[in-house]
């Protein structure tokens, strides 16, 4: 990852410090003759807008955006040569985050570009609490922006901001949902919510071979007990006795007769002592219910591990 610097000589050029500056310093990065494909474009229009709508933040000169039933391939070569960038906010700016958000900044026709996937924003998009994660192609920045009292970007510095503990991603979860609240209240729209997250809500989130809850206090793992007899079809009592799960902060491992059912590596730490099983036992299967606290209360993880 490299470091990108807005130079001073930059942001006197433009007049002003304030305002989101970084859009328009990386746009020549994004300009280029690359052709877009145009069976990509087709198939987009057809999937998104088939009633004719738009594509937002492109080309609109009264920020509509262009009018699909007029866009063709040479007008996106055009838009593409020109460089055209799409802002994707990691975290929201909010109250509880001084009003503070992180960005991404990427190519906006990438995809039509057939630019390969970039994982690793992919990634970062998956720790933020999008689920499932977004997918971005070709290059991309981040950079950070607070608006008020008024908008100017600040330092998102390189090997701390850019860690994968650093403390803004892992609160990313929790600060996106108060900026939905906020939203919310603002414009008396209170069922709009963030997209759910997994294993919110009462949603269960499935796993190979459990499912998992969670709210901001605890997660709740249950794990179907399946020994050979029982997959057989066989009517067999399982033994509690024989039962052992490990608790360790960012662990939890299941076994049943010296056998490991499952290994549960944890995006976060748990409190040892705060974790409890018990049995649940119907016709057909038992499954064991594993509640464990976490150890820092109050941020909701965007996947288990």
């Amino acid at each position: 990852m490299k470091t990108v610097k807005l130079p001073v000589t930059f942001t006197n050029d433009h007049g002003t410090r304030s305002g989101d500056l970084i859009t328009t310093f990386v746009k020549p990065y994004f300009a280029d003759r690359r052709s877009v494909d145009a069976n990509i474009l087709q198939q987009t229009a057809t999937k998104h807008f088939s009633s004719g709508g738009t594509i937002q933040g492109v080309g609109g000169t009264d920020g509509g955006g262009i009018d699909m039933s007029k866009i063709s391939p040479s007008a996106m070569n055009a838009v593409a040569a020109e460089g055209s960038v799409e802002t994707f906010p990691l975290v929201h700016p909010a109250e509880t985050n001084e009003y503070t958000g992180v960005y991404i900044y990427l190519d906006e026709v990438g995809m039509l570009k057939k630019l390969p996937s970039n994982k690793r924003a992919s990634q970062i998009g998956g720790s933020c609490g999008y689920n499932p994660p977004p997918i971005f192609y070709g290059d991309i920045f981040v950079g950070r922006t607070q608006t008020k009292p008024k908008m100017i970007n600040v330092d998102f510095e390189a090997g701390i901001d850019t860690a994968g503990n650093a403390e803004w991603m892992k609160r990313a979860v929790s600060e996106n949902l108060a900026w939905q609240q906020g939203m919310n209240a603002a414009t008396g729209r209170k069922d709009q919510v963030q997209p759910a997250h997994a294993g919110t809500d009462g949603a269960v989130a499935e796993e190979s071979n459990f499912t998992w809850t969670q709210d901001e206090e605890e997660i709740e793992l249950t794990v179907p007990i399946i020994t050979t007899e029982v997959a057989a079809g066989s009517s067999i009592v399982i033994n509690k006795k024989e039962i052992q799960v490990i608790y360790k902060p960012k662990v939890v491992t299941v076994s049943y007769q010296g056998d490991e059912i499952v290994r549960v590596s944890l995006y976060d730490s748990v409190d040892v002592d705060g974790c409890t099983w018990t049995l649940n036992t119907d016709k057909t299967i038992t499954r064991l219910i594993i509640t464990c606290e976490k150890q820092d209360p109050g941020k909701i993880w965007p996947r288990i591990g």
